[in-house]
């Protein structure tokens, strides 16, 4: 009896097996030599890491190009593209191998948009594949190990990815625009062992290492290991390289495949960063609204062109550096942060050498002394940048002799002034004390005036200036915040903003912006409190481009001030109290970010920028719901794009976090979750929200290592974002075509669901509430998330929770939330019944937190059997198992129930895995059914097969014939469709792949055979049951229904190896160890949980390159986290020895079984 038991588990866990890894086996990363794909039709790489096919750039206007993007990114992160310069203007593209060899694509007349022309492949069958890094590949089929003929990544487009090697062969070129792929005026290559950005093939616009090894300017550190394709980055699919169609380069990163990009690293940085952006001799400062000057002793090339803003011809010198007289040249002293490359430099331990080797060559322009230890030599200077950051390095620029007599050099030969004799001394002493007056008091308000505006400087008063063609800006009392004029994220446009940044910072990170919607278009701008009272934003001409209007005043005592919170404070002082009374302030008026100390009431609202570029108003708004108290919403124009709390009464699981709660209502809001420490406001110093341009909320703390860290982000993914699907629309962000319609259900415009607009929503096909109650069905939907329910009742059982929907006409579904027990004994709230009257919305499947939801369905739905006709009463497509109702006299055995009642033949696709639960609102029996997929429809010729796209009438390894799925397509038994993959045809394997998955298969088989074992004995014999055929049916059943069960088993666990612990003992361990390895928002192991927790399993000398390779290894989803069973999964798989113990065990749970049954 023993060995029926353990073959039943053993054909179940099969069954399971097979299921499992079907989809690895299918090849749909692979287009072979006989096969194309249509547009419509996708490859998606083996890691659904990446996916091929058509795509628009613009929603709307047919413009269809070949691309590759990350897959389920939207909108598409597109990351390479073939027939850029040729789009096609309909949707008859095919793409795959031509007649030659070569990768071709073709449109519906046959003309050929694209192709690789290649010569010489010879007459070896090939294939096109998609590989995890990104990299499509052609190559010979049967001999994959002897390279590839044509690879996309010696063939890039914009994009640059880990596992491509960046050499003077390899070129990026941009895109024409941000919506048209066509090569574009940028090209990012090699050359010289530099980087470099041309423009037009030919103009420099960006190089890397400009000064040489005098000071470092190289790009960051990680992108060069990037570029050389460095063992560190190599598999890693989290980081790009883009060079935009602006010219500029963009380093992206995200910290996981689900997570948003953000970008970390960018060249050229700003204006000043442009290669020779002010040409020879001249000087760039990038806060200055007129950014170039000439050096000293130096005056433009062409005035006219120079005062147009061209500052490319550069400076030249006003007089020759040789002159008779080596004693009339001086040297001026300049700071700088970089400069170009000196032709030459050698060591000594002497200044005074170094200057002198400079006087005596004629082309010699500046040296530098640096380190007491190296000379360097310019004899052209070009690339300079000056500035107020530190790190700068002093070069000594050399002067001719401008005034003989008046300039002369000191001791270390550096410039100073004097006055020679001469003859009219009173004119003299009068001319040298005005002078002296003068200079001193220039001084003194130079001085004074630079020290308020560069180090204290945090207010302006009536009639003071802020110009932007002299750098000035405010600068907070702690430096913390600055306001001035700036240019957009590196935009090499000329449009000019008034905004607010952090202090400091290398890019001016924008919290708030003035004039976003009136842009000043060259530096004439200056920002000031007028004669008016008012605050404004003003042009050379006087024209207002922002003002917030406080109305005419004539009071002196009117101040605008930088705070260190970052807002901005127009106030006036009361002429009877001497109280400063606050007027205006920008943490009443944001713009797409929210700091700490502001507050989201019902007036504030957030709006994002347009673009990453253009602060001017997007379509985005993030703002305090005004239905629901305490709950916020970002609204897309019109439409709700995100909304916190949809689910709260359902689930309670999306709440906004407690923490931004606290943040958003200015640290007022009452914490009640014991997961959270105490709050106060000193942990939100360095933090800020924001609204970004494409709808999502971000919040970010600056961190220990000097970036700003993404902490929380909603909408998260796609299906966090509002009603996403419609209304009776499931969403699964796990699947490539996100939504689906629930059972019972169509879309309502089914065009524009087609085109994966999805907004229409689903409609009932029949109307719900016939004549009685029990002419409706309800579907059993597990794991879900949904809106909000309209009602709900305290309901003794489900029984009570189903019947009330069934008497109320317009209850669409049901869940009935059982009573709750603690691990402690102790009841957990209360049973409810909730009940949804109004249409199902935020319907998300495969929900972490979710709930079964009952959706009913129209009329009653039969189950023909050749022994009767029975009511179905519950359908689970999914597992694909349903319900049936039989009268309570018949005899419930399974083998009565089959044979006798049902009259099943074995040849069946019908089975039976459960029964005799009784139903007590009707009085009824519920008996389970499974059912087998049903196979491809017969045919007899090809017309026959008509009905069912993508196939042809084919026969099977059984003789028949049917309708088989071609190519890259296979059969989906639940839509009776050929779908996306490889089809069902009977295909070779390989010996060793066929060993490979047999030990796979043994492995996973003895872990589930031992989870099972512990999952049985767990749980309780009923008393009484002594008969041995129960205990053999019952077991059979716990181990059939072994995924559900190893779920409910392992709640989570620490895993140690410990032979005398036993079975039980280890999975104890294994739950122990998952609960301290986890991360506990998230309910699973991530790369940064396993790195904070790595010394509990002994691993804290791994690098991230190992521990990052253990999480990959157990990663069974793709989702870049371990779930309970993969992290089960992956103990076994690293640890052999307990496999050796698993026959053992299952033999002692069978002996000890039927020991406590009385056997």
């Amino acid at each position: 009896m023993a060995r029926s038991i353990c073959f039943a588990s053993k054909t179940c866990i099969f069954i399971f097996l097979i299921i499992c890894y079907v989809p690895f086996c299918c090849a749909r990363d692979t287009i072979p030599s006989n096969a194309s794909i249509s547009d419509g039709e996708t490859i998606i790489s083996a890691g659904d890491i990446f996916e091929l096919g058509f795509f628009n750039p613009v929603k709307g206007i047919v413009r269809r190009y070949l691309g590759i993007w990350y897959y389920k990114s939207d909108p598409k992160t597109i990351v390479w593209v073939a027939n850029r310069d040729r789009p096609l203007f309909n949707t008859t593209g095919v793409f795959g191998i031509g007649e030659d060899g070569n990768l071709v694509l073709f449109d519906g007349n046959k003309d050929l948009f694209w192709n690789t022309s290649l010569t010489n492949l010879g007459g070896s069958k090939l294939m096109v594949k998609l590989l995890d890094s990104g990299n499509l590949v052609l190559g010979k089929e049967d001999d994959q190990d002897s390279g590839w003929f044509w690879e996309s990544f010696q063939n890039p487009t914009d994009t640059f990815l880990a596992g491509m090697k960046m050499d003077e062969n390899l070129i990026l070129v941009s895109w024409a625009s941000p919506f048209n792929p066509a090569q574009g005026g940028f090209q990012f290559q090699q050359e010289d062992n530099q980087y470099i950005i041309k423009w037009e093939k030919s103009s420099y616009y960006f190089k890397s290492g400009v000064s040489g090894n005098f000071m470092s300017d190289d790009i960051l550190p990680i992108v060069s290991t990037l570029l050389s394709n460095g063992s560190s980055i190599q598999n890693q699919t989290n980081m790009r390289l883009v060079i935009n169609s602006n010219g500029t380069l963009q380093y992206f990163i995200r910290l996981a495949e689900s997570a948003p990009w953000y970008l970390n690293w960018w060249e050229p940085r700003d204006r000043c960063s442009v290669f020779r952006a002010c040409g020879d001799s001249a000087s760039c400062n990038r806060n200055n609204g007129l950014r170039c000057r000439c050096l000293p002793g130096f005056e433009p090339v062409s005035p006219e062109s120079w005062s147009a803003g061209v500052y490319s011809e550069g400076c030249s010198i006003k007089m020759s550096l040789c002159g008779s007289k080596e004693k009339a040249l001086n040297f001026w002293p300049l700071e700088v942060i970089k400069v170009g490359k000196p032709e030459k430099h050698f060591k000594t331990n002497s200044e005074k050498q170094c200057r002198k080797v400079c006087l005596k060559d004629c082309i010699c322009q500046a040296y530098s002394f640096t380190g007491n230890t190296t000379c360097w030599i310019w004899e052209k200077l070009d690339n300079i940048q000056e500035g107020d950051t530190d790190g700068g390095r002093e070069i000594l620029l050399r002067q001719p002799n401008i005034d003989a007599g008046v300039n002369q050099t000191n001791q270390d030969g550096r410039f100073y002034k004097t006055i020679t004799r001469i003859k009219q001394w009173p004119l003299v002493i009068a001319v040298t004390v005005f002078a002296s007056v003068t200079a001193l008091a220039c001084s003194i308000v130079y001085i004074y005036t630079q020290k308020r505006k560069v180090e204290k400087q945090d207010s302006i008063t009536l009639g003071d200036l802020i110009r932007d063609n002299e750098g000035e800006t405010l600068v907070s009392l702690g430096k913390t915040f600055e306001l001035g004029f700036f240019t957009p994220n590196g935009s090499s446009d000329h449009r000019r903003y008034v905004g607010i940044w952090y202090y400091g910072s290398q890019t001016e990170t924008v919290v708030w912006v003035a004039n976003r919607d009136s842009p000043l278009l060259d530096d004439s701008g200056v920002f000031a409190t007028t004669d008016d009272g008012n605050l404004r934003v003003l042009d050379g001409n006087g024209r207002t481009y922002w003002s917030p209007d406080l109305g005419n005043s004539s009071s002196v005592k009117r101040t605008v001030k930088l705070m260190d919170s970052g807002n901005l404070v127009v106030s006036d002082e009361d002429h009877k109290s001497h109280l400063a009374r606050t007027l205006w302030q920008s943490f009443d008026n944001p713009t797409d970010t929210f700091l700490p100390g502001m507050k989201m009431d019902d007036r504030m609202v957030l709006s994002s920028w347009r673009s990453f570029d253009d602060p001017a108003p997007g379509n985005f708004t993030f703002q305090l719901d005004q239905e629901e108290e305490n709950q916020f919403i970002t609204w897309n124009r019109s439409m709700k794009y995100w909304k916190s709390s949809v689910s709260g009464k359902f689930i309670g699981s999306d709440e906004i976090p407690s923490t931004m709660s606290y943040l958003l209502s200015n640290f007022t809001s009452s914490v009640h979750n014991e997961t959270v420490p105490y709050l106060n406001s000193s942990l939100y110093s360095d933090t800020r929200m924001i609204l970004s341009f494409s709808g999502q909320a971000q919040y970010f703390k600056w961190n220990s290592l000097k970036v700003w860290a993404l902490i929380w982000a909603e909408p998260r993914d796609r299906c966090s974002v509002y009603n996403s699907c419609g209304n009776f629309g499931s969403c699964n962000s796990n699947n490539k075509l996100m939504c689906k319609c629930l059972p019972g259900f169509e879309p309502s415009f089914p065009e524009k669901w087609n085109r994966e607009d999805f907004s229409g929503g689903c409609s009932r096909k029949s109307k719900i509430c016939g004549k009685n109650a029990e002419s409706d069905t309800f579907l059993r939907l597990n794991l879900m998330n949904v809106g909000n329910p309209d009602s709900q009742f305290n309901a003794k059982n489900e029984t009570e929770c189903k019947l009330e929907c069934l008497n109320n006409c317009q209850c669409q579904a049901y869940s009935y939330r059982g009573v709750q027990i603690t691990q402690r004994g102790v009841t957990g709230g209360s049973s409810a019944c909730l009940i949804w009257s109004e249409d199902i919305n935020n319907l998300q499947e495969e929900y972490q937190d979710g709930s079964s939801l009952f959706v009913r369905v129209a009329g009653q739905v039969s189950f023909e059997a050749p022994g009767g006709v029975y009511r179905v009463t519950r359908i689970n497509p999914e597992t694909q198992k349903f319900v049936i109702q039989t009268n309570t006299e018949e005899n419930c055995e399974g083998g009565n129930l089959r044979d006798k009642i049902l009259k099943l033949d074995r040849s069946s696709p019908f089975h039976v895995t459960g029964w005799c639960d009784e139903d007590s609102l009707t009085g009824r029996v519920e008996v389970e059914i499974s059912w087998d997929p049903p196979p491809e429809p017969m045919c007899s010729s090809s017309e026959d097969c008509k009905s069912w796209p993508n196939s042809s009438c084919n026969k099977t390894g059984d003789g028949k014939t049917r309708c088989l799925c071609n190519g890259s397509f296979r059969w989906n038994s639940l839509s009776l469709n050929c779908t996306e993959g490889v089809n069902n045809k009977k295909r070779k394997v390989s010996l060793s792949l066929i060993i490979a998955l047999a030990s796979m298969s043994i492995v996973i088989l003895a872990f589930l055979t031992i989870i099972l074992y512990i999952c049985f004995k767990k749980r309780r014999v009923a008393k009484g049951q002594g008969k041995r055929r129960n205990i053999q049916r019952n077991l059979a059943l716990h181990l059939c229904d072994s995924e559900r069960r190893v779920k409910d088993l392992i709640d989570s666990g620490r895993f140690k190896e410990d032979d005398r612990k036993g079975g039980e003992g280890l999975i104890t361990e294994l739950c122990n160890g998952f609960e301290l390895l986890m991360d506990k928002n998230r309910g699973v192991i991530t790369m940064e949980s396993l790195k904070k927790n790595s010394a509990f399993l002994g691993l804290q000398d791994l690098g991230d390159d190992e521990l990052a390779s253990m999480v990959r290894e157990g990663d069974l989803d793709g989702d870049g986290a371990l779930n309970q069973m993969e992290f089960c999964v992956l103990m076994f798989r690293l640890s052999p020895r307990l496999m050796e113990e698993s026959q053992l065990w299952l033999e002692e749970a069978l002996e000890e079984e039927l020991k406590n049954a009385g056997f």
